[in-house]
C-alpha cells in the first residue's frame, strides 16, 4: 500500500509539473488590441520619450530628437505602418509618463523605466523585454581593492596591461 501511494504521489507530481510547464511554454497568440487598431486607423504612432536624456531621446545638432528610444519608436512605426517617419514624439516627465499612457495620449512609452509589479498590475502597463540594462552594483575580484566605481577604469586598464598571474 505504501509503495502504491508513493507511485501515485510521484505520478501526480509529474503530471502537475507537466501541466505547469505546458502553461508556461504554451504558445501565446498575439492579439492586436484596440491600441494597435487606433494606431493603424489614425496612421501615426504617438510615442512617449524622455525629456533630453542623452543617448536615449535628446535633440541632435539638427534639432531633431535622436537616441535609442527615438530609434525604437521609428522601428515600431515602420513595423506597424510601413513608414518609420509616421511617428510623433511626446517628451514626457517621469511623473507624467504613466498618466499619459493610461489616458491614451500616447500609444506607447519608450522611456527609461523600471519594470515593477505595481506598474504591471495596478497601472496595467505591459512591458516588453529590456533594451538597456544599468546597475548599481558591480562585482570585482577582491584582490583589486576596489572601493568605488570611480576606481574601475584604473583597475581595468591596469589589469589589461599586466598578464594574468598563474
Amino acid at each position: 500500500m505504501t509503495f502504491s501511494r508513493r507511485v501515485q504521489g510521484h505520478a501526480l507530481g509529474c503530471l502537475t509539473a507537466l501541466a505547469m510547464a505546458g502553461a508556461v511554454f504554451a504558445p501565446i497568440e498575439a492579439q492586436a488590441g484596440k491600441v494597435l487598431d487606433n494606431i493603424k486607423q489614425k496612421g501615426n504612432l504617438t510615442c512617449g520619450v524622455g525629456q533630453a536624456v542623452p543617448g536615449f531621446s535628446a535633440p541632435a545638432a539638427n534639432g531633431e530628437l535622436a537616441g535609442i528610444d527615438v530609434d525604437y519608436c521609428k522601428a515600431m512605426a515602420a513595423a506597424i505602418l510601413g513608414d518609420a517617419s509616421k511617428v510623433t514624439y511626446r517628451q514626457t516627465s517621469y511623473s507624467e509618463r504613466f498618466v499619459l499612457l493610461a489616458s491614451g495620449e500616447i500609444d506607447v512609452l519608450a522611456h527609461d523605466t523600471t519594470t515593477t509589479l505595481n506598474r504591471e498590475g495596478a497601472q496595467k502597463a505591459r512591458f516588453t523585454f529590456p533594451n538597456y540594462f544599468d546597475g548599481y552594483t558591480f562585482m570585482v575580484p577582491k584582490s583589486l581593492g576596489i572601493e568605488s566605481p570611480d576606481q574601475l577604469a584604473d583597475a581595468l586598464s591596469a589589469s589589461c596591461r599586466a598578464p594574468p598571474s598563474r
